[in-house]
């Protein structure tokens, strides 16, 4: 009867050793895959800065919603490419102060009456010429990514 009581003590044992050992691979192939991630081509997106993105000359997303005449709701989701790193990183700061001016812009009726007939052209052009001030690099285009006026 001691046998078996030894035997019910050394399996606990080896039990939690094996767990231990488990856990230590785990976090020592954690830290190699990290460590080596170049060379093995492991994509680790959330180990990113927010402003690095898969594309090579990189662009910014944003979104932005409003209410337009009191009953009527805009969001719109945008893509602007940047030709390089400092373009990107600048605009990627100064979004507060694009989506405060495109919301100024919004009260003027040219602006209004583009969103409602869905004139993005006009639109567009609005947009660039407020990242265009914003900006100390010129801003070429603009990419609607999403467009919904309700």
């Amino acid at each position: 009867m001691s046998n078996r009581l030894q035997r019910g003590k050394n399996s606990g044992f080896i039990r939690k050793a094996g767990t231990l050992f488990i856990a230590a691979l785990f976090i020592a192939g954690s830290w190699l895959s990290w460590k080596y991630r170049d060379e093995l081509r492991v994509p680790l997106a959330h180990f990113k800065k927010a402003w690095d993105n898969a594309y090579p000359k990189g662009q910014v997303r944003c979104s932005v919603a409003s209410t337009v005449d009191g009953n009527h709701y805009l969001r719109m989701k945008l893509a602007i490419p940047c030709e390089d790193r400092k373009q990107r990183l600048q605009l990627s700061r100064n979004l507060p102060r694009f989506k405060n001016q495109f919301l100024m812009k919004m009260s003027e009726p040219e602006v209004r009456e583009a969103v409602k007939n869905r004139d993005f052209e006009t639109i567009r052009h609005h947009i660039i010429k407020i990242l265009n001030n914003i900006s100390k690099k010129p801003v070429k285009s603009v990419y609607f990514e999403g467009f919904l006026y309700d």
